[in-house]
């Protein structure tokens, strides 16, 4: 009995020894949570403190803002728009009426090439006052002569029952009969195409793209008469440039030797500009001077559409850049950054960003050049410090 007393009390021991050893493995395997201290200003919030084993769970890394030397660029309102010259209509070089043979019609949207044809125009020739009078003439002496032709018959018939004809002369007769018939058919005929008041000509004129690009408007159908330089289709050519309008003293101060770029509204990816040599427009209401720049071959972008235009300017400065990926947003569009206090305390700031260029943000205010900001992990920590984990 006291033996097995005493195995029982080493059992518990036992027991109780593992449960601690347990506890202290978990405490040791799960990283400490992170701690929020009370603000200290509107421009550095709260303090994070998180431990160096949170950090590597979320892949946290940090960097040093650079002071870089760059030039004092200035963003400008841009337009899409089609080159001078390149916005065609074609018309119609004659009257005519439109066949879609021996292709189909050309639609909007459709991409074309230098000399396809996109459709067909049937010349049409005007009717003068007379010809319908003579057709009229001629109408009612082919019906006189049927009619003529027609009691010759019936003549010859008589005459070769009586015995007073001959079968030769029967067959005469019903020959004469069959070709006045036929002129009867012919002059009804020319008299309906003339009451439609035009003639269509033998041949066809092919109407063809003078250069290459994308259909349009279609202004007419298969089948529809048209006058003499009535509109038919209008072409937009290939190439698209961008129209900058930049204030008096930012058009003075840009420099056209620099990097231009634009980039789509709420888009953070632009596309280099080549500026172009155009007559300079201006408009005296807004009090904006014009500048012309040439996208890429390749971009899709389409004219008329709004985009922010990106020039440098001929002075610099010195400027704090960060990566990207390192500011935050609010709600209200503010920008804000976290600085690394200490190898586990993080503070959240507000910056004034100045401009994107590739994937670095220039600051104007908000940090000294011998900060560290959170390159990777800056969202996590927001969402920490507003509360998204619990």
């Amino acid at each position: 009995m006291k033996i097995l007393t005493l195995m029982a009390v080493v059992g518990l021991v036992g027991l109780s020894a593992s449960g601690v050893y347990y506890g202290l493995q978990q405490a040791a395997a799960e990283p400490a949570p992170a701690e929020r201290s009370p603000p200290t200003s509107d421009e550095a919030l709260g303090t994070i403190r998180l431990p160096v084993e949170s950090q590597r769970a979320i892949g946290l890394q940090c960097a040093p803002a650079q002071l870089v030397e760059a030039s004092e660029g200035t963003v400008a309102a841009g337009e899409v728009i089609v080159p001078p010259g390149r916005e065609l209509t074609l018309s119609a070089p004659t009257a005519g009426r439109v066949e879609a043979r021996p292709l189909a019609l050309a639609r909007a949207g459709d991409a074309v090439r230098a000399g396809q044809q996109l459709l067909a125009l049937i010349p049409m020739a005007t009717v003068d006052r007379g010809a319908k009078a003579a057709a009229d003439r001629d109408l009612e002496a082919a019906r006189a002569n049927a009619e003529l032709a027609a009691a010759r018959v019936e003549r010859t018939l008589a005459m070769l029952k009586a015995g007073s004809g001959s079968q030769r002369s029967v067959e005469d007769a019903r020959a004469q009969h069959l070709i006045t018939q036929a002129e009867v058919r012919a002059a009804e005929s020319r008299r309906r195409t003339l009451e439609g008041g035009v003639l269509d000509a033998d041949v066809a004129l092919a109407v063809k793209s003078p250069v290459d690009g994308v259909v349009r408007a279609v202004r007419v159908a298969a089948g529809q008469a048209v006058p003499s330089g009535a509109p038919l289709i209008d072409l937009l050519g290939t190439g698209r440039w961008v129209r900058a309008s930049l204030t008096l003293g930012d058009a003075h101060a840009v420099d056209g030797l620099g990097e231009t770029r634009a980039r789509r509204v709420g888009s953070n990816d632009a596309v280099p500009l080549e500026p172009v040599l155009a007559p300079r427009t201006a408009d005296p209401v807004r009090g904006t001077i014009d500048r012309f720049f040439a996208l890429p071959s390749d971009s899709d972008w389409i004219p008329g559409e709004r985009v922010l235009v990106e020039l440098a300017t001929h002075t610099t400065r010195k400027v704090l850049v960060v990566p990207a990926t390192a500011v935050v947003r609010d709600a209200e569009g503010a920008a804000w950054v976290y600085e690394q206090l200490s190898r586990d305390a993080f503070r959240r700031r507000r910056v004034e960003v100045i401009r994107r260029v590739a994937d670095q943000l220039m600051l104007a205010r908000g940090l000294t050049p011998e900060s560290r900001v959170v390159a990777i992990g800056a969202i996590e920590l927001w969402g920490f410090e507003l509360g998204a984990d619990r």
